[in-house]
């Protein structure tokens, strides 16, 4: 509901800045003490999410022709489960690496990186709306349509 009314690409900027920073607390966490933090964090994450994804759903018209829309749905659609599904192998793999701490700057700055990709996105001018007839408008139009009928 949010999302139909803000600028999507506006949206998905300030939500991948957010969750960058959002992932940062997790530097903060150095003891069993500190495990509230990342049920925080996760949630606060997640939160900010459900923002960015609609956004980036509702965007995808405007982007390619109606022709093409049905490929590039699909392609978002595999796009997110293959990152779902290798996402999780490859942080467990870096973590083991690196570390927690790479890891989540790691983490931080892809959310970067896709708040500066999404900012170098040129969207075509939105069409303009017709303004909706009011309720008015609406019934003589019925109304017309029942005498003609």
């Amino acid at each position: 509901m949010f999302v139909d009314r803000w600028d999507r690409k506006k949206t998905m900027i300030a939500a991948d800045l957010l969750r960058a920073v959002i992932v940062l607390l997790l530097l903060v966490v150095r003891s069993p003490e500190w495990l509230w933090l990342i049920y925080l964090a996760s949630f606060a994450e997640a939160l900010v999410s459900q923002f960015f994804v609609p956004a980036k759903t509702a965007i995808i018209p405007r982007l390619v022709s109606e022709q093409d829309l049905l490929t590039a749905n699909s392609l978002n659609a595999s796009s997110d489960a293959i990152t779902r599904l290798l996402g999780s192998a490859l942080g467990g793999v870096l973590m083991s690496w690196l570390g927690l701490q790479s890891v989540v700057v790691l983490d931080s700055a892809s959310f970067l990186v896709s708040g500066i990709l999404i900012v170098l996105i040129v969207l075509p001018a939105a069409a303009p709306l017709s303004p909706a007839p009011t309720r008015k408008q609406g019934g003589a139009r019925w109304l017309a349509c029942g005498k003609s009928g």
